[in-house]
């Protein structure tokens, strides 16, 4: 008689099992770094696809305006493309009439190394159709992950024309990369313009001759390989060294509210000339404080002689009886939701780049002087002296 033996399975012993995760969990360690680098390194080449489309846009643009691109454009050619708009931010650019039509699609002007502009820019996105500088509608600023550089100039291709918004500085002679890994204060924040897929020394430049390329910081400076060549360059619409000046939106910060077209101009006016805006919403023929704030203050011959110089007023009326244009009266209506407004007079001072310095709401009647020394104090302290 022929005895069989079972045969019991054997399983992993405990010992076994752990061995086995220990082994995939040193393996992914291995490979997850060089898995994260790579995704990271995969979205800088598609910001500098993003970048060469842009940069091929805008030569495109320049070809059909006598080699100038936007910020070169001559009184006429402000007129076609912006209207009664032009403006050097990049939102009220890339809605002006030429530069849009050759981008075509707004996709480009998000960088996926910029996480935190995403939900922007997919608003954006669906929103495109209706932004038109012309008509005083340019797009947002904060949906968009670049900035341009003044002194780009197609007729001299070592030039650059655009680049990612991570620097340190609004002008490349000056400037530097900042990362989403620097710490810049106490509480360990990154620098401000800083996206969230870049970090120290990293960034993408677009150039003059069509290329795009990812940067560092030797490119960077009046010193760097890619800023030296940029200023020592020659020919096209312009004499002498080019500029280094970065046309940003809202100082490259994040923009939560689009800057409409009269606003946009006086804040482009008050950088040129080194001045404040003083941004008055009132009712001048109903608004009882309203026309005493005028009447006593800013018609005053104290307040000529001390502000009056420093100061551009930009004026957003909802009068009863006075008519004014549809135009003015959209863009009066947009700007008091943007800057919500809720009562008359309201009185906000801007610095050159939007930002809000001081918010005052009312007018008790009164001495003059402290309503002028408000003022005063946040007038730039190399602004030009009044000659008394």
């Amino acid at each position: 008689m022929v005895q069989t033996h079972s045969r019991r399975r054997q399983a992993f012993t405990l010992i076994e099992l752990l061995v086995v995760i220990a082994i995939i969990g040193i393996l992914a360690s291995m490979l997850l770094p060089t898995l994260s680098r790579a995704l990271a390194k995969a979205k800088r080449i598609k910001c500098v696809a993003n970048m060469r489309q842009i940069g091929t846009g805008l030569i495109m643009f320049a070809q059909d305006n006598d080699d100038r691109l936007p910020w070169q454009l001559t009184p006429s050619g402000q007129i076609e493309h912006f209207g009664k708009n032009f403006a050097l931010d990049p939102g009220s650019i890339f809605a002006s009439r030429g530069v849009k039509r050759e981008i075509v699609t707004p996709k480009i002007l998000w960088s996926p190394c910029d996480a935190e502009r995403q939900a922007a820019a997919e608003y954006a996105v669906q929103d495109w159709e209706t932004y038109k500088t012309r008509e005083g509608r340019p797009m947002r600023n904060d949906a968009i992950s670049y900035v341009f550089c003044e002194g780009g100039d197609i007729g001299r291709p070592m030039t650059v024309l655009a680049a990612t918004r991570n620097l340190s500085h609004s002008d490349l002679a000056d400037a530097h990369w900042v990362g989403a890994d620097e710490r810049v204060d106490k509480e360990g924040n990154p620098p401000e313009n800083a996206m969230t897929g870049l970090f120290e020394s990293q960034g993408q430049l677009a150039l003059a001759d069509g290329s795009a390329k990812l940067s560092k910081d030797s490119d960077l400076t009046d010193i760097g390989m890619v800023v030296k060549a940029h200023i020592q360059s020659s020919g096209g619409v312009s004499v002498g060294n080019s500029s280094t000046r970065i046309l940003h939106g809202t100082g490259g910060t994040k923009q939560t509210k689009q800057v409409l077209s009269g606003l946009n101009a006086s804040l482009a006016q008050a950088k040129q000339e080194n001045k404040i805006v003083y941004l008055l919403f009132t009712g001048s023929d109903w608004c009882p404080s309203c026309i005493s704030l005028n009447k006593k203050v800013l018609q005053s011959a104290q307040w000529q002689q001390r502000v009056g110089d420093h100061v551009l007023m930009h004026i957003c009326d909802f009068p009863v009886q006075k008519n004014i244009s549809p135009q003015d009266q959209a863009e009066n209506n947009r700007l008091a939701k943007s800057f919500n407004v809720t009562s008359y007079p309201t009185q906000i001072l801007l610095d050159p780049s939007g930002k809000v310095l001081d918010r005052r709401q009312g007018y008790s009647p009164g001495p003059i002087t402290p309503y002028i020394d408000r003022v005063q104090s946040f007038v730039p302290v190399d602004a030009p002296q009044n000659q008394q």
